[in-house]
């Protein structure tokens, strides 16, 4: 009688290792699952940041490439009614006239599907404008010719001088960037 109880005893731990092999057995997976989920959660963080870094230096490249564009069509757009004054001045030596008051006189000009906005001011006025610039001699003019194209504002100066036979010199042309985005700013 002895003999079975130590059998009992030997089946009874012989069934606790079986269940403690198990245990360990599911404790190992829970392991490898929990480093699996942690694996990736980071790859996938990573290629996530990776793709949203991607995502601003397309978009970046794209607006830089139409800003560079839209600034150049401006510049173009501004000299184009820069050159246009200049026509005006060939054709008519008096230009702006008598007929306006101040000695400045602005009109659009246009260029394609684009505007420019040129002034045109001789030194015989007396008339206080606000932000009119006048030349030194009456034989002088300047031509102020600012274009704008998707935000983008580039204003064009020509001092220009004009002789009584009607022969055009330019003194000085000077481009600048306007800041704002209108023909106001």
């Amino acid at each position: 009688m002895s003999a079975r109880p130590i059998q009992k005893k030997y089946k009874y731990t012989q069934n606790c290792l079986n269940d403690r092999r198990i245990e360990r057995t599911h404790l190992n997976n829970n392991r490898v699952g929990q480093a699996a989920l942690s694996l990736v959660l980071l790859v996938g963080g990573a290629v996530v940041m990776i793709g949203l870094t991607l995502i601003f230096l397309v978009f970046s490249f794209i607006n830089a490439s139409f800003g560079f564009r839209a600034a150049n069509q401006a510049l173009g757009v501004a000299i184009s009614g820069a050159n246009d004054a200049l026509l005006q001045l060939a054709r008519d030596k008096d230009f702006p006239g008598s007929d306006w008051a101040s000695g400045v006189t602005g009109y659009y000009a246009d260029v394609d599907d684009y505007v420019a906005y040129v002034s045109v001011s001789r030194s015989w006025s007396e008339g206080s404008i606000t932000g009119a610039e006048y030349p030194n001699s009456p034989e002088q003019a300047l031509i102020v010719s600012k274009a704008t194209v998707s935000n983008r504002t580039r204003t064009v100066r020509v001092l220009a001088s004009v002789s009584h036979d009607g022969k055009i010199d330019i003194i000085s042309l000077e481009q600048s960037i306007s800041p704002g985005s209108g023909f106001g700013s």
